[in-house]
Order: structure tokens, then sequence, then C-alpha cells
């Protein structure tokens, strides 16, 4: 028995590794403090706002900003408005399944909702850290 149970878990393990890590960027206080802050072309915005700087020299034909969310180059800022990306996210993920009826379609976004929310959860944890001294 302990046995099925350690295959199950390292089949879902396998199934859920490419989540557990989705962001892979690091989290910056500000946009000084970001790789390429003083670049304005590296600035990543959502609806016109400024949420992150891209630490990339390279040519990236991303559609920004979503993708950027698992992208090691991506320096999301604290004071960032994540939530509109991430609420964005949500919308279109309901409205997949709302149109399509396939959980498998509407799901094609997961790891980019999962990085976004552990963005900010990061940012609540850097904010409490800063106010704490």
């Amino acid at each position: 028995m302990f046995k099925l149970i350690r295959i199950r878990n390292q089949a879902v393990g396998h199934y859920l590794a490419p989540y557990a890590q989705a962001f892979a960027g690091v989290l910056v206080d500000s946009e000084a403090d970001a790789k390429r802050g003083n670049d304005l072309n590296s600035r990543i915005k959502v609806d016109g706002k400024g949420l992150g700087s891209c630490g990339s020299y390279g040519f990236c034909g991303a559609n920004v900003p979503i993708p950027c969310y698992t992208c090691m180059h991506f320096q999301p800022w604290l004071d960032g408005p994540h939530e509109i990306a991430y609420e964005e996210l949500i919308s279109e993920r309901e409205r997949l399944l709302e149109l399509t009826g396939d959980k498998q379609i509407a799901a094609v976004n997961d790891r980019s909702i999962l990085a976004v929310a552990d963005v900010i959860q990061r940012c609540a944890i850097r904010r409490e850290e800063l106010a704490n001294g």
C-alpha cells in the first residue's frame, strides 16, 4: 500500500513541479533596484501602469506582461499593480471555460496565474518585513 501511495505522490509531484516554481524572477523593492531600472525600455506595464522591469538585454517577443511572470529575467516591483494582472488572468480563465466548457483549455494560463499569485504573496511578505524593520 505504501508503494502505491509513493508512486501516486511521485506522479502528482512531477505534474505539479512546473507550477511550484512558476515565478522564476526576483522581486525588487522599486524600479531603482532593478537590474535595468535606469532603462525606461525595460519597464513592463499592465493597463499603462508599471509593474516591473525586464533584466534581459536580449530580444524578447513575448506578449507582455503575462509571460514575464514566468521568466527568470522579470523583476517585479514591490508596489506594482500585480493584482490587475491576476484579475485579468482569472477573468480570461473563466471566459475560456464558459466559451469552451473544456477545463484543459481554460487551464492554459494556470502556471502564469500561480506565478502572479506568488508575486502578490511575496510582495505582502516583503511589505511586512519593511514595516517591522
